[in-house]
């Protein structure tokens, strides 16, 4: 029988169910398979301070999973950081974990900037940042624009980002990706 300690499988109990963020300092550069083995790890974000994480980490590091509900997410310290990782690397491991950084989105209506939020690109819009820190907020909901009219027959009042509905349950990803993105009200 394998031992663990009341710490670990405290630890353990808490990523699969609330969920964690941990971060990884820039001194840890490899990171084996199955270090955190954990199914439905989904709330769990693994915040890296340095590509040298990433680089150093095998593909299926953070999740042993690749059903796509049970995806942590693997938080580069930018977007340049995350632009510039290896494509290779970054293709095998999207299979384990959603690769994310901190974008911007800037919530456009009528040509004015109305609200801009810090959420986590590849990611739903749920997820916000208090006091430093990442969380998934079920009862998040969009800014909403003052005075807008009721949709004519036919059309939709609503945020649109690349061209696609955003609602408070998107995940949001584009073809270009960026460290702003610009959320426009469509009519």
């Amino acid at each position: 029988m394998h031992f663990r300690s009341a710490a670990v499988r405290l630890f353990i109990k808490k990523m699969k169910n609330d969920g964690l963020v941990v971060s990884i300092p820039a001194s840890v550069t490899t990171i084996k398979a199955s270090a955190f083995p954990i199914h439905n790890a989904v709330k769990n974000i693994f915040v890296l301070e340095d590509a040298s994480s990433f680089e150093g980490a095998d593909k299926d590091a953070f999740s042993n999973s690749t059903w796509e509900s049970n995806r942590p997410t693997v938080l580069f310290p930018n977007f340049s950081t995350y632009q510039n990782a290896d494509e290779t690397k970054k293709n095998a491991m999207a299979s384990y974990a959603n690769l994310s950084y901190g974008v911007t989105l800037n919530f456009v209506y009528n040509g004015l900037s109305i609200a801009t939020e810090q959420k986590l690109y590849n990611n739903t819009v749920q997820y916000v940042k208090k006091n430093g820190v990442w969380s998934l907020d079920e009862h998040y909901e969009l800014p909403k624009p003052t005075g807008v009219p009721t949709p004519a027959a036919g059309y939709y009042g609503g945020w649109e980002l690349d061209g696609k509905e955003l609602t408070a349950d998107s995940q949001i990803s584009v073809t270009s990706p960026a460290d702003t993105l610009t959320v426009t009200w469509k009519k």
